[in-house]
């Protein structure tokens, strides 16, 4: 079985579980026989997870199916989660609580198949990928599964049903619970569709019919993924409909029906209510509660009410709590369904990507499915590039190319090119200035909205083009930005505009130099690789005393020297010359800073090789310390330039007798200064070494982050015994035994032995990926404990040892299994024992560690554990916003986990609220603007960008919300953390460097 379906297994138990034990109101079960089917449990095929009144075919989990079969354990009452694994012949496991592999193999909780078919049955998603109503026997849209028209079974009148529930179960009912639940019965009947629900119910049965075709035909997993986050679009749209339709009016009347409790004439309660109220038809009072009704009355007694009267209902505050409770369920899910809903929103993205899924549904109506699969490719590349990622570069450089860029394009040409916009015109003649100037600043922040867009666009299609191409893209659109400037308007919104096109070239120029500056640094870089391997080819040549293939190889190394000397000349006289662009000398600079620490010690390097082969040793010592100098910036060149001098006075100390004891002296310079002056920086702490400091600075028993693990073990005997074996193993040996075992793995071990006397047994097993560790364990009965390493689900493996020493032999056996975990390697095993957030605090200080002393180790093990923890979803690592790799930006989802807000993403608009009790904060993408309450509207200094979600510039985030930020060298991550948090982060990287030394 696969690891990851394993980890989701568990995962699925630990969340059902949490789910059960949090859901202490007992209602009555929406889901009983009536309304569902028992299954045959032998025909069912493996690999199929039973969870609620769901069976899943585990590789046809998604997460919408796994909230749905959630939700149906919540309203069964069928908590338990069964396995039918494919590992054990078919057979089922009670898997709720398990832990490991073994628990749907081995050791697991296996049950009949009588204890599934006694299970209430809704729905089966099979393998095929698509759901089947198991009452109907009927396909069925995930959507419709808990339908919007079902108030009954939404959650959000969870409260109501309650109590609802609560009334019913009252074996004798006053009239007001009669009479309530005669009104909660009509609210549940009451229609709350109109044209706009039925056209959403139209859209999704026909692109319901498309998915299970793209299903049927085996499409790839990522189309059929496409067409049901459409579906879900128009789904939120026509939920947030049916709430919209719901809070107008029915609520409102539901509750005033609810709290009537002053006395009302008979007629009142019979007939109609002219205050628009529900009413019940049928004539009821608190004390009389007969059902016969009146038909016992005498006419005597009818005479003597000249004016009937009932007494009033009694006002149920229960009742009403559920109903608030509800009404701000409705309005919090309908304000998640509108930021969900398909709609047409304002930048050329959200228009274009509502102009496609338009298409894709008439093309679906139409039964035109080819054309469906165009329109879902088309999204799928609009998809890409909003989520910052390239899966097909030609197709999505085609689509930007030919509907992107263009429309983007047109979009910048009219905001700049209109003159002043409707709020200027709107004002009087008569108005402030100052009014002027705000109409003016609020129509340039709309175009600067634009303009952004269009550069994200832009910087889309350049991301998936060669650099030389971009290079010539950029310069054409350099030169057609002139159009630019001759289409501003002269009027009062000229300055404005113009400042935005300004911005715009700028930009262009930035994106030019940084172009530029990856094809020199691409050319430095070839450079100094070719000089590298000349380097340590002539090292083999002196190695083999073959000093003529030295000589050749030293003039192959002056022709390099030429050529980056060369290069540097010309970077340098851009960065001087009068006439060159700003953005040309930036990228001129950029350029050659990555070779500047390199080129002075190469310069000095050559020097010295000058005048050791000339005899002239006088300045050889100072120049020797001036390039031991550069160590702390650039050690590994410095080593190379040591060795190479190291090299140069070996070979002239057999050929200069003169100079022989100065060359000594400078060979022993040399030495002492690579040993004690440059070696310390360039020396490594390992992860083992790593491992004991953090574990120290966390208070962690070094002794638990042992790779070993212990099981259990008995044994009697005379004589002593000892014995080695490997992975799960039985061995005898004679007195009381002991054994340890590693496996790269995580799980427990156990062992048996069985001997008499005194002694001793060992064993050791290991297994990578499925791991396996072996028990340490004691004589004369037990002993236990855990395997632990890397790797991700269960194994084992046989072996035998033989004790030997004295009478007997003994034998241990031990199993293990171990899940992956992020900094496994570097805290042996044991990394569970940290925090999410100290995880992230510990790859925060292997990164400034990293970042100061060069660590091979650390780059290794942050290169590592980035990768890791981000798949873990670890909240305080995030990739880096791709579209300006130059500043540094804030993701606003994982923001809003670290700083406990609340985070509400409105795709079609492209807008995020951060919000926490009443303070809150609104970012657009592409826009400079930020809302707060009460506040006048802030102005960013880099505007806000877009990838997935919305990026903010860091230095806003960093003063408002108290976090900082640190990039993972060598890496597309950067880690964020509130400023307390990047305390300890700094503790310890301080620990590492005082503990560890400069290693």
């Amino acid at each position: 079985m696969n690891k990851k379906i394993i980890k989701r297994i568990l995962i699925i138990c630990m969340s059902v579980i949490v789910a059960a034990t949090g859901f202490n109101i007992v209602a009555k079960a929406l889901i009983d026989e009536t309304n569902s089917v028992r299954i045959d449990a032998g025909s069912i095929e493996d690999s199929t997870i039973v969870m609620g009144t769901h069976l899943i075919y585990l590789g046809s989990m998604t997460d919408s199916i796994y909230d749905i079969a959630q939700k149906s354990a919540e309203q069964s009452s069928q908590y338990n989660i069964y396995y039918k694994s494919e590992l054990a012949n078919g057979a089922w496991f009670d898997i709720t609580d398990a832990a490991s592999l073994d628990d749907i193999t081995t050791s697991g909780v296996p049950v009949s198949d009588e204890v599934i078919e006694k299970l209430n049955m809704t729905h089966h998603t099979k393998s095929d990928g698509i759901t089947y109503d198991l009452v109907t026997g009927k396909t069925v849209s995930i959507f419709d599964i808990y339908s919007p028209y079902n108030l009954e079974g939404l959650e959000e009148f969870n409260p109501l049903k309650l109590q609802y529930d609560n009334i019913e179960a009252n074996e004798e009912k006053t009239d007001t619970d009669k009479r309530n639940i005669q009104l909660i019965r009509d609210f549940y009947s009451l229609e709350f569709t109109d044209d706009n629900t039925k056209e959403c119910d139209e859209n999704l049965k026909a692109l319901q019919e498309y998915y299970e075709i793209l299903k049927r035909d085996g499409a790839e997993p990522a189309m059929c993924d496409m067409v049901q986050s459409v579906m879900e679009k128009i789904d939120a749209a026509r939920r947030a409909q049916i709430f919209n339709n719901i809070q107008l009016e029915a609520i409102d009347n539901l509750i005033k029906a609810i709290s009537r409790n002053k006395i009302y004439e008979e007629k009142d309660i019979l007939g109609s209510d002219t205050s628009g109220e529900i009413i019940i038809e049928e004539n009821t009072s608190e004390e009389n509660t007969s059902e016969e009704g009146t038909d016992s009355e005498t006419e005597e007694e009818e005479e003597e009410k000249e004016v009937p009267k009932i007494d009033g209902f009694v006002v149920d505050d229960n009742l009403l709590s559920s109903l608030s409770e509800v009404v701000a369920n409705i309005e919090e899910s309908y304000n998640e369904y509108v930021n969900k809903m398909l709609d047409e929103g304002t930048t050329v993205l959200s228009k274009t990507e509502y102009d496609e899924i338009v298409k894709l549904i008439d093309f679906a109506k139409a039964d035109d499915f080819a054309s469906c699969d165009e329109q879902i490719k088309k999204l799928m590349y609009l998809d890409n590039l909003n989520n910052g990622v390239i899966k097909n570069p030609n197709e999505e450089f085609e689509y930007i190319r030919d509907y992107l860029v263009p429309k983007s394009r047109d979009e910048f040409y009219r905001a700049i090119s209109n003159g002043v916009g409707a709020e200027y015109k709107a004002l009087p003649s008569t108005a402030a200035n100052a009014t002027k100037q705000t109409a003016l600043k609020n129509q340039q922040s709309e175009v600067e909205k634009i303009r952004t867009e269009y550069q994200f666009i832009i910087q889309g299609r350049i991301d998936r083009m060669e650099l030389d191409t971009s290079e010539a893209y950029i310069k054409g659109l350099i030169e057609e930005s002139s159009l630019y400037l001759n289409r501003i308007k002269d009027d009062e919104f000229y300055t404005y505009a113009k400042s935005s096109v300004d911005s715009y070239i700028q930009w262009l120029n930035e994106k030019l130099a940084s172009i530029n500056s990856k094809l020199s640094n691409g050319e430095m870089d070839a450079l100094y690789a070719k000089k590298e391997e000349l380097r340590k080819e002539k090292l083999e040549a002196l190695d083999k005393n073959d000093l003529a293939k030295a000589k050749e190889i030293d003039a192959e190394i002056e022709v390099v020297d030429k050529q980056v000397s060369d290069l540097e000349k010309r970077l340098n006289n851009i960065i001087n010359s009068p006439t060159a662009s700003q953005s040309e000398k930036a990228a001129a600079m950029a350029a050659l800073g990555s070779g500047n620490a390199s080129s002075a010690i190469n310069s000095m390097v050559n020097e010295v090789l000058e005048e050791i082969k000339n005899g002239q040793l006088e300045g050889v010592e100072s120049k020797l310390d001036a390039i031991v100098g550069f160590a702390d910036s650039n050690p590994q060149s410095v080593i190379n330039a040591l060795e190479d001098i190291y090299a140069a006075l070996s070979s002239e100390r057999f050929m200069d007798a003169v100079n022989s004891q100065k060359l000594d002296d400078l060979l022993q310079k040399t030495e002492d200064v690579a040993e004690n002056e440059v070696a310390p920086y360039v020396s490594e702490l390992t992860d083992s070494d790593m491992s004991k400091i953090i574990a120290d600075y966390f208070d962690i028993d070094i002794s638990v982050i042992d790779s070993s693990g212990s099981g259990e073990g008995s044994g009697n005997g005379s004589g002593e015994g000892s014995g080695n074996g490997s992975g799960e193993g039985n061995g005898n040996g004679s007195g009381e035994g002991s054994g340890n075992g590693s496996g790269e793995g995580n799980g427990n071990g156990s062992g048996e032995g069985n001997g008499s006397g005194e002694g001793s047994g060992n064993g050791n097993g290991s297994e990578e990926g499925n791991g396996n560790g072996s028990g340490e364990g004691n004589g004369n009965g037990e002993g236990n404990g855990n395997g632990s390493g890397e790797g991700n689900g269960n194994g084992s493996g046989e072996g035998s040892g033989n004790g030997s020493g004295g009478e007997g032999s003994g034998n241990g056996s031990g199993n293990g299994s171990g899940s992956k975990n992020p900094l496994d390697k570097l805290l042996g095993g044991k990394s569970e024992l940290l925090t999410n957030e100290e995880q992230g605090q510990v790859l925060a200080a292997l990164a400034m560690y990293y970042n100061d002393l060069g660590s091979e180790t650390a780059e290794k093990a942050l290169n590592r554990y980035s990768n890791v923890l981000k798949n873990e979803n670890n909240p305080y690592i995030f990739d880096k916003y791709r579209q300006d790799l130059v500043n540094d930006y804030v993701p606003l989802d994982r923001l809003a986990k670290i700083i406990g807000y609340r985070y509400i993403f409105n795709d079609s608009q492209k807008e995020v609220v951060l919000q926490k009790g009443s303070n809150y904060y609104i970012f657009s993408a592409f826009s400079t603007g930020v809302v707060r309450p009460g506040e006048k509207n802030e102005e960013l200094e880099i505007a806000t960008g877009y990838q997935k979600t919305l990026y903010v510039y860091k230095k806003f985030a960093e003063d408002t919300f108290d976090i900082e930020l640190i990039n993972v060298p060598n890496t597309d991550y950067s880690i964020m953390l509130s400023k307390d948090s990047m305390e300890k982060a700094f503790e310890i990287y301080d620990y590492l460097v005082e503990v560890g030394g400069q290693k």
